[in-house]
């Protein structure tokens, strides 16, 4: 039997490895007990004090029109490299652009054992028509030149029906590795309600919203301390609500304490965005068993109405938000029916079933 090679492909992960670190570590606990090679390749301009084993600098950045002409021989040159070995090539995040440099590569020069496996995470549905044309094009490029030594993952259901129409036929689909089963203390004694918007201050992440928290003439806000990041834009603060700044870029251990110290996990994502898109930080604090507020006709909502949980879908421009979130907070049905769903997520988002799943794709 052929010996087997999986290379993990994270040229993005660069000055803030925050998820895509985790990320990759966790796929490489996964797949490493199936195959005789294991290796990361990663951006030149990282910021990592110490490369963890068989991780690679490897990519130029992809910023300027000269490092884009690097980039694309780094690409190149990635396939071309000799091997005894059927070689798996794993991306699991990209952008039109880097998209087109990368898979014309492996169309171009990957060899005849060669397999790639893409994971579409992106809900497309909101990207310029051009954009959209070029990942559509090279996609049914790749599953006609490569056939079965191509793979198209997603890792939900929702977006696995968008992307069954590009190929005709169903995907497969890997569990989300985004869960929270992490060494923490007790949650600290706080007289005020932590709600945390985490990650950075994104527009697709609900940012004009979380701004109109500060301004809402809700009594209860004095109750509430609003933890975001520090390079948010809050307008002027109109109530009585705390504001918690942290720091920009947290590590490990200090993002996962904000989140285990945290009562409410906010998420008010754009639906024309997150219409079917996962979110990792929605999934972290389901497992975590905090409560998740959401935007309606996300997928976070559907995942949400699964477990009947309709109620954190809220109204993010209600007069009284804190009130209804703080009702939200102590009602002892939902905590039950929160239980339940972290029962249910930490059964099927997990590096063990991503490992069972990883086997089964290598066969």
């Amino acid at each position: 039997m052929k010996k087997i090679a999986f290379y993990s492909i994270a040229y993005y992960l660069s000055s803030d490895p925050g998820h895509f670190l985790h990320y990759h570590k966790a796929v490489e606990k996964a797949v490493r007990p199936f195959v005789d090679q294991f290796g990361v390749y990663i951006s030149r301009n990282n910021t990592l004090k110490e490369l963890p084993k068989d991780w690679q600098e490897w990519f130029h950045p992809f910023n300027s029109t000269r490092k884009r002409r690097k980039f694309w021989k780094d690409c190149v040159q990635l396939f071309r490299r000799s091997s005894k070995k059927r070689r798996i090539f794993f991306l699991e995040f990209f952008s039109h652009r880097d998209f087109v440099h990368f898979t014309l590569a492996a169309l171009l020069f990957s060899k005849r054992d060669d397999q790639l496996w893409l994971l579409y995470r992106e809900d497309l549905t909101s990207w310029k028509k051009r954009h959209l044309f070029k990942m559509y094009f090279l996609s049914k490029a790749l599953s006609i030149r490569l056939g079965k030594r191509f793979r198209a993952l997603v890792d939900n259901d929702l977006l696995g029906k968008y992307y069954e129409k590009w190929f005709a036929k169903p995907l497969d689909v890997l569990p989300i590795l985004h869960t929270c089963d992490y060494p923490h203390s007790p949650p600290q004694e706080n007289k005020k309600l932590i709600f945390s918007w985490l990650g950075g201050p994104a527009p697709a992440k609900g940012l004009k919203l979380i701004s109109q928290l500060v301004k809402i003439d809700d009594p209860t806000a004095e109750k509430i301390q609003l933890s975001v990041s520090e390079t948010t834009p809050l307008p002027k603060i109109c109530n009585k609500i705390t504001v918690h700044l942290r720091k920009e870029i947290l590590s490990e251990d200090e993002y996962y304490a904000s989140l285990f110290n945290s009562d409410a996990i906010l998420l008010p994502y754009d639906p024309k965005i997150y219409k079917w898109r996962s979110s990792g930080i929605f999934v972290e604090a389901i497992t975590a068993g905090k409560v998740p507020l959401v935007h309606e006709k996300t997928w976070m909502a559907s995942e949400l109405k699964k477990h009947n949980l309709h109620e954190l879908i809220v109204d993010w421009n209600h007069p009284c938000f804190f009130s209804k979130a703080l009702a939200l907070l102590e009602n002892k049905l939902i905590r039950l029916k929160l239980e339940k769903m972290q029962l249910a997520y930490k059964e099927m988002h997990n590096e063990q079933a991503f490992s069972r799943k990883i086997q089964t794709l290598i066969g």
